[in-house]
């Protein structure tokens, strides 16, 4: 009972977490005038079809990159993005894809060895970090445009805030996961 209910914790986080990001992705683009704009902010939602949100995101962040870009040269600002972020925690999303299969496949952790359960967490973290980057950098350069005024980190401070949250859960999970079976002697090597 406890490993449903953080298993649909984790869901919901994750949910909560994705959403927003698709809503901070739309706003920042609608922050981009017409003629800078690479790509419609409605089509973020397209990331919720299944196999299309294993390369979408990739062409998305690339063309909001560009049009973000586009619109500080054209502002003639002096902002720093960091767009590689944009780009990088899809790839590590795709890494964890091989884990993912196989933990679906016996629907429990327990299938991976140390080593693998190791670098199955080393990654999750990742994303979340490189994700929660991202959504700073892209929050910092919204309030900058909406504002005119000096970048503000209150947004990096929340998202901070979040991931220290999601990383509890996730941790919490994996090990309730683990070494309840563990305890049972189903992962037992």
């Amino acid at each position: 009972m406890i490993q449903t209910s953080l298993q649909f914790s984790i869901f919901i986080l994750f949910l909560v977490f994705f959403i927003s990001n698709n809503l901070i992705k739309i706003n920042i683009l609608s922050t981009v005038s017409d003629k800078n704009r690479k790509i419609n902010g409605n089509l973020v939602w397209i990331n919720l079809l299944p196999f299309v949100n294993v390369i979408f995101p990739f062409l998305f962040n690339q063309a909001m990159n560009e049009s973000i870009n586009s619109e500080i040269d054209d502002r003639g600002k002096e902002i720093k993005f960091f767009s590689f972020y944009g780009n990088l925690y899809p790839i590590l999303i795709l890494i964890c894809i091989p884990y993912y299969i196989k933990i679906y496949g016996e629907n429990s952790l327990s299938v991976l060895n140390e080593i693998e359960l190791f670098y199955f967490i080393s990654l999750l973290i990742s994303i979340l970090v490189i994700w929660s980057l991202y959504l700073a950098e892209l929050l910092s350069v919204q309030y900058y445009f909406k504002r005119h005024k000096k970048k503000g980190n209150h947004t990096k401070v929340l998202l901070f805030l979040l991931l220290i949250l999601i990383v509890a859960v996730i941790v919490l999970f994996i090990y309730d996961s683990y070494f309840s079976n563990e305890a049972r002697g189903i992962g037992s090597h």
